[in-house]
């Protein structure tokens, strides 16, 4: 166990002691972004954000890198607020500096003020203020200026909630989504003599693979290698546990430990989380068996339907309507035995969400999203959710 005990952490990314069992993840990672850019794939609150944290912690202390760039997307109103963004992000981050510099020597700039000394917020507001005619005008000026940066290794540059940007852009207008990540793909492969100088890592809380196979978007992020994270490993998920009942003087016995696993079933660090902070509102004392299920139970409850209703509302927000609807009755069906539903059941759960020229393709697609995103896992014909704690809140929420 590492000498630095865990905290607490729910709901927002950890950097530090805090970030725990991702180890061989980070290498994983270094070790694909030295040849690819890296698409990030995990279900919701994995700790995508967290892994990247790390990267960017540790991007400019590795040889052959001399720096690393986080920014999420989940804000960018539109293509020209994204780009200002995103380059703002990079113009500020040591060593690449001469970003800064050059864009001064547009002939659109001349409202610019002292941009090596802004932050990267003022920096994104003065763009967007000077900002040219169209976005693509700004964004082929911010390519040269990438595209020049000093060749003393590698820049590591991470977008996240890519997805949350692109479905925003949909809702606009869906050709403009389609030209800005066909813009994007093209800036990726950069400049065929400069092309191995920036690495990028993509991700988000939607899956952008199934957001691209839904819109036939496929081709445009061919270029990125998916790479997976899950739950922690066993060992992992029992040293974070017993990390987090040392600091917290839980004392938690061999067998309400045992318990407390087997509830969270699928032990991703979010739901370690929660459930140790119902264990710290139990009274003074040996946590057994009948502890943990009295907290467990605590986490169904009214008052802390708010941990999960984010998991209910992206449905809405990431599938629209109809297919959110459809989506709800198979996480229904399925939720109604332990064991999951077989496909038929599935197939009946949804029957009228369609047309019959559509229905299997519709359906192939949305169980493809709720794989990937985290609801469900596909076992021997049968589809169960992936989560006995996330099945307990769906039958908890659907019961009131």
């Amino acid at each position: 166990m590492s000498e630095v005990l865990p905290e607490n952490v729910c709901g927002r990314p950890v950097v530090g002691g805090n970030f725990y069992g991702r180890t061989r993840d980070v290498a994983r990672l270094w070790a694909r972004l030295e040849t690819d850019h890296v698409l990030l794939t995990a279900p919701r609150r994995v700790g995508k954000t967290s892994l990247m944290y790390a990267l960017h912690a540790g991007g400019a202390a590795r040889e052959g890198w001399f720096g690393a760039v986080y920014f999420s997307a989940e804000n960018a109103v539109d293509e020209l607020d994204f780009v200002s963004k995103l380059y703002a992000e990079i113009a500020a981050s040591p060593g690449c500096e001469h970003v800064a510099s050059a864009l001064k020597g547009r002939a659109w700039a001349s409202t610019l003020g002292e941009i090596a000394k802004v932050t990267a917020a003022g920096l994104a507001l003065e763009l967007r203020q000077a900002a040219p005619t169209t976005w693509t005008v700004l964004a082929a000026d911010l390519e040269d200026a990438v595209q020049s940066l000093p060749p003393h290794g590698r820049l590591l540059v991470m977008v996240d909630e890519l997805p949350v940007f692109l479905l925003r852009l949909l809702a606009i207008a869906p050709a403009r989504a389609q030209d800005f990540l066909g813009w994007f793909r093209a800036f990726r492969q950069g400049r065929p003599e400069r092309s191995d100088d920036v690495r990028w890592l993509l991700a988000g809380s939607i899956g952008l693979a199934p957001l691209a196979r839904r819109q036939h978007w496929s081709k445009l992020i061919n270029d990125l290698q998916p790479l997976t994270i899950d739950a922690l490993a066993p060992e992992a998920a029992d040293g974070l546990l017993s990390g987090l009942a040392e600091r917290y003087d839980l004392q938690l016995t061999p067998e309400g430990k045992a318990a407390a696993l087997e509830r969270v079933g699928w032990p991703i660090p979010y739901f370690l989380q929660l459930l140790v902070g119902k264990l710290r509102d139990l009274p003074p004392g040996p946590i057994e068996v009948d502890g943990v299920e009295a907290a467990f139970q605590r986490l169904l409850s009214v008052s802390s339907s708010k941990d999960f209703a984010p998991w209910w509302e992206r449905l809405h927000d990431e599938l629209g309507p109809t297919d959110a609807a459809a989506a709800r009755a198979i996480l229904s069906a399925c939720a109604a035995d332990a064991n999951g539903a077989p496909v038929a059941t599935l197939a009946a759960a949804v029957a009228n969400h369609w047309t019959d020229a559509d229905r299997e393709e519709h359906r192939s697609a949305l169980l493809e999203t709720l794989e990937h995103d985290g609801y469900l896992a596909n076992d021997e014909a049968r589809w169960r959710f992936r989560s006995p704690l996330l099945r307990a809140a769906w039958l908890a929420r659907t019961a009131r």
